[in-house]
């Protein structure tokens, strides 16, 4: 059974609230990953990815890495990553 992380529940809950402000949701979400587990899904066409402790977002000549190492906190990367999501959005 794949479980998610604390910081996987509050990424994907916090920008969940963003979408839903904007009527979009995440669609062709599911749960992946062998030696991580991490979340994937899309949002127009945008593909998202939340891993363990960082945040992906990919398109066309997009490619968005929040990674734990470049922010002091967790909050700092997730509200860095909702920022580049609403933007793109």
């Amino acid at each position: 059974m794949k479980t998610l992380t604390n910081f996987q529940h509050k990424c994907e809950s916090e920008f969940s609230v963003l979408l839903k402000k904007k009527n979009l949701d995440l669609v062709n979400r599911r749960l992946d990953g062998q030696k991580e587990t991490y979340i994937y899904g899309q949002v127009k066409d945008l593909e998202i990815w939340i891993y363990e402790d960082s945040a992906e977002i990919s398109g066309n000549n997009i490619d968005k890495r929040f990674e734990k190492p470049d922010f002091k906190s967790e909050d700092e990367l997730i509200n860095a990553f909702k920022r580049e999501l609403d933007r793109l959005v």
